[in-house]
C-alpha cells in the first residue's frame, strides 16, 4: 500500500466553538494492466473554525506502520484525530489482533474499538462524519484490496459499511465540501488522458489550486 505525500495515504459541537473538516477528501483504486495494484487517501489539510478561522497543518490522514491500513476522516476534527491516534498506537503494539489478521477483522475489530471510544465522546456534532478505512489482504502480485467507511452523527452510532471497488483507476469515494470541483477536474483529466491514476491526483492538485472550494487547501 503507497503512503505519499501531499497529504496522500494512506463538525464537532463543544461549548465554544465548531470545528470542521469540510475538505476534499478522496479514494483512489489504482489498476494496471494486469490486475489491481495500489489504493491510495488523498486530502488537504485545512481545518476551520466557526469564527472563521482556520488552519492549514491539519493532519487528515492515518497509517498503520504494522499493517497495511490507512485512514481518513471528513466532517468531524477532535474524534478521529484522537480515536485514530489511540487505536492504531494498541494496533501497532499488537494488542488487538496479531500479523496475518485479514482486512476484514482487522477493520471489525478497529470500527469496534472506535465505537467504544465514541459511546462516552461528549462533543457530539450535528453533522455525519466519516472515517474511511483502506486495507490490503496478500501481496506480491496478489494484493487484494478493501474499502471501508464508517458513519456516525449525534443522533447516529457508529456504523461501518464496505463499499464495493471498481475494476479501473478510478475514485472509489470522494468527500467534502470540495467534491464537485474536484469530479469537474476529474473529467477533464479523464477526457485528455483516459482513467489513470496520474490523472486522478492531478485532477486533486488542480482542485485545490484553483481555490473554488474556500474550505480546501493544501
Amino acid at each position: 500500500m503507497h503512503r505519499n505525500s501531499p497529504h496522500i495515504r494512506k463538525a464537532d459541537e463543544s461549548s465554544c466553538t465548531k470545528l470542521e473538516a469540510l475538505y476534499k477528501r478522496k479514494a483512489i483504486h489504482s489498476v494496471d494492466s494486469r490486475r489491481p495494484s495500489a489504493c491510495y487517501l488523498v486530502s488537504d489539510s485545512r481545518i476551520s473554525w466557526s469564527h472563521g478561522h482556520k488552519w492549514d497543518s491539519g493532519q487528515k490522514l492515518f497509517a498503520s506502520s504494522k499493517f497495511p491500513d490507512v485512514f481518513g476522516y471528513c466532517g468531524d476534527v477532535q474524534f478521529p484525530t484522537l480515536a485514530l491516534r489511540q487505536v492504531l498506537d494498541r494496533v501497532d503494539r499488537g494488542l488487538l489482533f496479531p500479523v496475518g489478521t485479514p482486512a476484514s477483522d482487522r477493520s471489525r475489530i478497529i470500527a469496534a474499538e472506535l465505537a467504544i471510544a465514541y459511546r462516552d465522546y461528549p462533543a457530539h456534532g450535528s453533522d455525519k462524519s466519516t472515517i474511511m478505512q483502506f486495507s490490503r489482504d496478500n501481496e506480491s502480485g496478489r494484493s487484494e484490496f478493501r474499502l471501508w467507511r464508517t458513519d456516525w452523527s449525534k443522533s447516529c452510532a457508529l456504523a461501518s459499511t464496505e463499499l464495493e471497488l471498481p475494476t479501473e483507476s478510478v475514485l472509489a469515494l470522494t468527500l467534502g465540501s470540495g467534491w464537485k470541483t474536484l469530479i469537474h477536474r476529474n473529467e477533464e483529466w479523464k477526457a485528455a488522458q483516459g482513467r489513470t491514476s496520474r490523472g486522478i491526483f492531478s485532477s486533486f492538485c488542480e482542485a485545490i489550486s484553483s481555490n473554488e472550494d474556500p474550505l480546501s487547501a493544501v
